[in-house]
């Protein structure tokens, strides 16, 4: 397991060297003779359900339009499946089995979809002038003979792959009746140069950004709702203290060194305000720091270790990990402190609390047998459930923006990597990964318009 030990602060009531993660988008149109109807309506997949069988879809090849270049199809076709795949929702049926692939008259011949199994159907055309690049999307009930949308997205050439995310979130809203998450982004840290260095990766990495390249220690990062900063924790003048990294400007600065701890780093939903662990006061304990006037409230009191908090989505609430009742342990308390109630009573060693966009589970790391194992459990205390624990160690957990997946770091391969896990635990499958590097605390941005 990789020695995470010169990042940690120490207490001798409580050995922290073994906490991993502690730095820590639609207009409907009719096609062709078919009628819009009520059952267009209907959600074809229930995402809230555990174990759902995968949706059978049929995505033929990219049509292109008069002078457009053809190769362009490979590259639609291969974001679309990957982002589709990834989603954990649909089983791509093979192009092979297609009976009638093309529509030369315009309309559809449902039935030899249906023959094959297709339960959805999806066209995308696209069409190049100049600079414009615009896809057409146009998503079927074959079993049905529905029209279900038709979108036309529009950009730049170079924007192709952005273009066919905002196709896959239309899929995705076709059938479930939800956004999807595609578009978003994973922020993490990477120790490839020889220390801990930030990165954003787009989610099939074809786009990498390094925004810190300090030779120093750099951890935690954190998104703002908007996905445009990223707070993080740097070593770069030898204390950790607080850095944000604006993605419009390209720059960081520093927002909270104070003596001793700056750690931890989260916005709360509304962006007006952020939570982190300082030890200004000797105890490491949780703060908010208001951005507009920054008034930094002090919402733990106690001569043990506060850490790790992390916003409940309508921001009233806070999960943390503290060690009060003499071991690590996640506690749930109200965003001005009070009330604070022990959530976790199985296992000697819980931390990592991540609450769900939802708002209905709370992600935790448990260590068990001397490696790390995912849970999750409710709000409430109930439900405590295995997660991932089937390989490796397994930390440092990270809700997509749909709450459906589950990004975390594990090392079941050799090297920390980043894979992502169905809200159920179902599926567990790399997202992340570079070979003799460990890529780690990841973060989940949320969709970029």
């Amino acid at each position: 397991m990789e020695n995470r030990s010169n990042s940690l602060p120490t207490n001798p009531k409580w050995n922290l060297r073994k906490l991993p993660g502690l730095f820590l988008l639609a207009v409907l149109f009719v096609l062709g003779p078919l009628v819009l109807s009520p059952l267009a309506e209907k959600v074809y997949i229930d995402i809230g359900s555990p174990g759902a069988k995968k949706f059978p879809i049929a995505i033929p090849a990219p049509a292109p339009t008069a002078n457009a270049p053809a190769a362009l199809a490979e590259k639609i076709a291969s974001t679309l499946k990957f982002d589709l795949e990834l989603s954990g929702l649909f089983k791509i049926l093979p192009p092979e089995s297609y009976l009638k692939p093309g529509l030369p008259s315009g309309t559809e011949d449902f039935a030899s979809w249906r023959t094959i199994g297709a339960e959805g159907l999806v066209r995308i055309k696209y069409a190049q002038k100049d600079q414009k690049l615009s896809l057409t999307a146009e998503i079927y009930d074959p079993v049905q003979g529905l029209s279900l949308s038709g979108k036309v997205f529009t950009g730049t050439p170079e924007s192709s792959a952005a273009l066919t995310h905002q196709v896959a979130n239309e899929v995705v809203r076709a059938f479930t009746g939800t956004p999807g998450l595609f578009g978003s982004r994973i922020a993490y840290e990477s120790n490839r140069g020889g220390r801990k260095e930030i990165f954003i990766s787009d989610l099939d990495q074809t786009h990498e950004l390094q925004i810190t390249s300090n030779r120093r220690l750099n951890l935690s990062p954190s998104w703002s709702p908007d996905g445009s900063q990223i707070l993080y924790t740097s070593y770069l003048k030898g204390n950790p203290d607080l850095y944000r990294y604006d993605l419009r400007a390209g720059k960081s600065e520093s927002i909270a060194h104070f003596p001793g701890l700056n750690l931890g780093p989260v916005f709360s939903p509304s962006g007006k305000e952020f939570a982190l662990t300082l030890s200004r006061d000797n105890d490491a304990e949780i703060y908010v720091h208001k951005l507009s006037s920054k008034e930094m409230t002090r919402l733990t009191n106690n001569q043990v270790i506060d850490v790790q908090p992390s916003y409940s989505p309508d921001g009233k609430k806070i999960a943390f990990t503290s060690s009060r009742a003499g071991s690590p342990q996640i506690y749930v308390m109200d965003s001005d402190g009070k009330n604070a109630t022990r959530l976790t009573f199985q296992g000697s060693y819980n931390c990592s609390p991540a609450w769900s966009p939802r708002g209905d589970r709370i992600a935790y790391t448990r260590q068990e047998n001397n490696r790390f194992s995912l849970f999750t459990i409710k709000p409430d205390g109930t439900e405590d459930t295995l997660l991932v624990g089937d390989a490796g160690s397994n930390e440092d957990p990270a809700w997509s923006p749909d709450g459906r997946l589950i990004a975390f770091a594990t090392n079941r391969t050799g090297d920390y990597d980043i894979w992502v896990v169905n809200f159920d635990g179902s599926t567990p499958r790399a997202l992340i990964t570079r070979k003799g590097s460990n890529e780690t605390a990841p973060a989940w941005s949320a969709v970029s318009p």
